[in-house]
């Protein structure tokens, strides 16, 4: 397990804003935020629509959605992170609702029950959209050429 905490406050995982010790599944975690900001399809941060009446509140407008944390200041995004969960991405028009449980399951706040990378990248929308791009072979589809990324063989493994 690290302990150092480097890298963009709005990807920073629970564990590193409660100053525990991390492993892979941070990383997950930043790539979840990541992932989030391209299905919510807004430039961070978010600007309201014209002449719109505001909501009471804010999750029901999808057109506000962009990062799943933010904040004014660095104390207010770590405490986003660590307490406030984001607009459910379900809500963007004509995303897949797979991908959009995919990611909720990237942003889970507790580490030992959110998904590793392995599990990532054996998750069937994963698997169904690698196979789309003919990466199957390196996304653990088991097609034609060489082991897959899970495999023992392969210069790199995913822990």
């Amino acid at each position: 397990m690290a302990q150092t905490c480097c890298g963009t406050p709005y990807y920073i995982s629970p564990e590193l804003c409660r100053g525990e010790a991390y492993d892979s599944k941070a990383d997950v975690w930043a790539l979840g935020c990541v992932i989030y900001e391209l299905c919510a399809l807004q430039r961070s941060p978010p600007t309201p629509a014209p002449a719109q009446p505001t909501s009471p509140h804010p999750s029901s407008l999808p057109h506000r959605v962009s990062r799943p944390f933010n904040g004014a200041n660095l104390h207010a995004v770590v405490m986003k992170i660590c307490t406030a969960e984001p607009i459910p991405l379900r809500r963007v028009p004509k995303l897949a609702p797979e991908l959009a449980a995919l990611v909720d399951r990237m942003l889970c706040k507790e580490s030992p029950h959110r998904v590793s990378a392995a599990q990532c990248l054996v998750d069937p929308f994963i698997q169904e959209h690698a196979r789309r791009l003919n990466l199957d072979a390196d996304l653990g589809g088991g097609g034609s050429g060489g082991e897959d990324v899970l495999g023992q063989s392969q210069a790199f493994q995913v822990y």
